[in-house]
């Protein structure tokens, strides 16, 4: 019995150590301000707000509007600033005539899609964001890190049922033993 306790006790202590952590609600929405008009090649300012779970406003680190040129080449990469309320970005956009896919990079969240930027003759004309995760028949999405958090608590609380269901014969093995 004892060997089995020690066993056990060396399985949980490398899931605890060695198994990923769970990040469970990790998504995020951004929403965009109303989109000024800009022309080719001349910088507009670009706000937008972002949600975590699509509702509260986060500040986070590593915010960025990232276009990625139709014709290839290196995407072109804005630094996002906090401005204003709690979650409210802008960036300074400079971006040259053309299609474009743009998207923003939400700091630990993953980026979100904004849809094709089309720039010509002084217009910016975003297409529609796609719809958040938690618009999709509100299901409950876990990222990979979560899942296996998931499966590390569910692991431990099976080991901890089989220990108490063998706990009263080893109690009574260890007394008649005496």
């Amino acid at each position: 019995m004892r060997r089995l306790a020690l066993a056990s006790c060396i399985v949980v202590a490398g899931l605890l150590i060695g198994g990923p952590t769970a990040s469970a609600g990790g998504w995020a929405v951004t929403t965009l301000d109303p989109l000024p008009s800009i022309s080719p090649d001349e910088t507009a300012v670009i706000g937008f707000t972002i949600r975590q779970h699509g509702v509260t406003p986060v500040d986070l680190d590593g915010v960025a509007l990232v276009v990625v040129r139709s014709e290839g080449g290196e995407p072109l990469r804005f630094p996002a600033r906090l401005e204003g309320p709690t979650g409210h970005y802008v960036a300074d956009l400079r971006v040259p005539a053309g299609e474009h896919r743009w998207f923003v990079e939400q700091g630990f969240f993953a980026a979100q899609e904004l849809g094709q930027l089309r720039l010509a003759d002084a217009v910016l004309t975003p297409a529609p964001a796609p719809a958040p995760p938690a618009e999709e028949g509100q299901r409950w999405a876990l990222a990979d890190d979560a899942r296996w958090g998931l499966l590390v608590v569910t692991l431990l609380a099976a080991m901890a049922f089989v220990g108490l269901l063998a706990w009263p014969s080893a109690v009574s093995r260890s007394q008649s033993a005496r």
